[in-house]
């Protein structure tokens, strides 16, 4: 993860982040992407990198402002962080059975409703590899993969931009911002297999994010990768999203030069 999806996740929960976990996502260990895949994979469910899905998790059980949100178990129970001076520990919650104040079942006592407590992310970590292991696809379970065709997996190309989200950048705000033309051409260069969505719930999107800087004839310059849920297709969706030509971004009506995010959502139908 980049200063700038850390920027974008804190101002999109409403929270600034602890500088011990903000250090942890910008040097995400790269042994943690696969542990525990296919099914409980730690950079998409216990540990997650990816800013959307942080955004997706973080009012689980519409917890206060206090309650930081970093991780789900898989079961219905997921990992948090308590905000007061500077607390480094973690907590899993217990959603089976959560304790409240005053037995108001409105108010959930999150000083003692956990199942286990991490005192810092390190231990967590090492409770997450030795009790998860790597399950990679290899040449012997490939045989039989089925290949999805365009009518069974809805692809969609989202772009957006804020000005806030320029910080430190080297381009201008704009007043109006690139976005792509050509999506259902790119979307169909796409082949996606089935087991990339093993493991997950029937609803479940599967995003990857982009910082793409995008010149005043709508030709892409250069597409920095922020992020992914399932590192399995990112070098496919790397070299797909250079196929995509936009609309460019304006001020004062003359093209300029800008940046936009691109997100590629993939989502079984």
């Amino acid at each position: 993860m980049t200063e700038f999806e850390i920027d974008r996740l804190e101002k999109s929960i409403n929270t600034k982040l602890p500088d011990w976990y903000k250090e942890f996502l910008l040097n995400y260990p790269e042994d943690l992407v696969g542990l525990g895949a296919p099914y409980n994979t730690v950079s998409e469910l216990s540990l997650p990198n990816q800013t959307d899905r942080l955004i997706e998790i973080s009012d689980y059980e519409d917890s206060p402002d206090n309650i930081l949100i970093i991780g789900i178990d898989g079961i219905g129970n997921f990992y948090y962080v308590i905000l007061d001076n500077n607390d480094t520990r973690i907590y899993l919650f217990d959603h089976e059975a959560p304790s409240f104040i005053d037995n108001n079942e409105d108010m959930i006592d999150w000083g003692n409703s956990y199942d286990l407590v991490f005192e810092n992310l390190n231990e967590l970590i090492s409770h997450l590899k030795e009790n998860l292991t790597e399950d990679e696809l290899d040449d012997s379970n490939t045989a039989g993969i089925e290949y999805l065709q365009p009518s069974e997996v809805v692809v969609l190309i989202e772009c957006e931009m804020k000005d806030e989200w320029q910080n430190n950048r080297n381009l201008e705000v704009a007043d109006s911002y690139p976005y792509s033309i050509n999506n259902s051409e790119v979307i169909k260069l796409l082949k996606v297999e089935s087991t990339l969505f093993e493991g997950y719930p029937e609803d479940y999107t599967i995003s990857y994010s982009y910082l793409v800087s995008v010149d005043k004839f709508g030709e892409i310059i250069d597409a920095d990768f922020l992020g992914g849920d399932n590192m399995r297709i990112t070098d496919d969706v790397n070299e797909n999203i250079k196929n995509l030509k936009f609309e460019a971004g304006t001020r004062n009506n003359i093209p300029v030069d800008s940046y936009t995010i691109v997100r590629y959502n993939f989502k079984m139908k």
